[in-house]
This record gives structure tokens, C-alpha cells and sequence, in this order.
């Protein structure tokens, strides 16, 4: 800061110290938007990784489906993933 802008002891005059004041409320109020803006990111984010597995949730059961020539009930999903565990220790998996 210029010598101006400080009085007789090198203190700072009232204006000065309004204008610091206020730099420092628009940092914060910037810091602010970035949070936000960042949370909305993580959240956009979040939203397409949910979206993306329920599409490919959607995508086996579709399958399994196709498979049977019929919908699975609810009941036999138990039966179904015993019988994959059993296929999994046959199966090398990359």
C-alpha cells in the first residue's frame, strides 16, 4: 500500500480499511459460489453414475430375461444367484 494511504504512525485510514473489507467480503462471497458451483458438480456427477448403473442394472436383468424366455419373479432371485456363483467358479473372468 502506498504511504498515501497510511496515516502519521503507518496505520491504515478508515477507507482503506473499508476497502480491505469489502476485497475480503467479495473473496468470500466468491469462495462461496465456488463451493456451490462445486457441490452442483459432485452432484451432476453422482446423478450420472446412478444413472449409469441403473442402465446397466436394467441391461442384465434384460438379459437374464431374454435367457429364460420369461420374467423373473422376485422369489427366484436367491435361486438365480446360486445358480451364477456356481457358474463363476467355472468361468475365468478377466
Amino acid at each position: 500500500m502506498g504511504r498515501a494511504a497510511h496515516d502519521k504512525k503507518g496505520e491504515m485510514n478508515m477507507a482503506e480499511m473499508r476497502s480491505v473489507e469489502e476485497r475480503l467480503a467479495e473473496l468470500d462471497q466468491k469462495m462461496e459460489q465456488i463451493k456451490a458451483q462445486k457441490k452442483a458438480i459432485l452432484q451432476k456427477e453422482k446423478a450420472q453414475q446412478k444413472q449409469a448403473q441403473i442402465k446397466r442394472l436394467f441391461a442384465i436383468g434384460a438379459a437374464v430375461e431374454s435367457v429364460l424366455g420369461r420374467p423373473i419373479e422376485r422369489e427366484e432371485i436367491p435361486k438365480l444367484i446360486e445358480f451364477l456363483e456356481q457358474k463363476k467358479k467355472e468361468i475365468t473372468w478377466k
